[in-house]
């Protein structure tokens, strides 16, 4: 199970989409599963990208609306990227890390990522 820690970025940004009327049970369902597993089901249509996110995955929360994260098998650490809105960053208590964002219908947002570390993972 992972730990989840909201930025202040997060907050903002899901009001921003509470108030635009996005059906955040099913963001929440997805981050709960995703946050318990590492992976989510088939319903979510998990598939890698290609070319400049080599070796991100993607599922669809809905069609326009999308959920990004990648996967670093050698160091055992799962990352995630957004470009819309910073959902959040998880850590458990071995050497893996979580980070998830997700992206919708609105213009690209830039954001700026940085790692939360365990210290009780060495």
């Amino acid at each position: 199970m992972f730990e989840i820690h909201y930025t202040n970025k997060f907050k903002k940004d899901y009001k921003t989409i509470t108030h635009r009327g996005y059906q955040l049970e099913l963001l929440k369902d997805a981050i709960r599963r995703l946050a318990k597993n590492g992976t989510l089901p088939k319903k979510f249509l998990p598939h890698l990208l290609s070319g400049k996110y080599k070796d991100t995955w993607e599922c669809h929360i809905k069609p326009d609306w999308l959920l990004k994260w990648s996967v670093d098998y050698q160091a055992d650490e799962i990352w995630g990227l957004s470009l819309l809105v910073w959902i959040f960053s998880l850590k458990v208590n071995c050497i893996n890390r979580i980070w998830i964002f997700t992206i919708g219908v609105d213009p690209i947002i830039p954001c700026s990522i940085r790692p939360i570390f365990n210290p009780d993972s060495s």
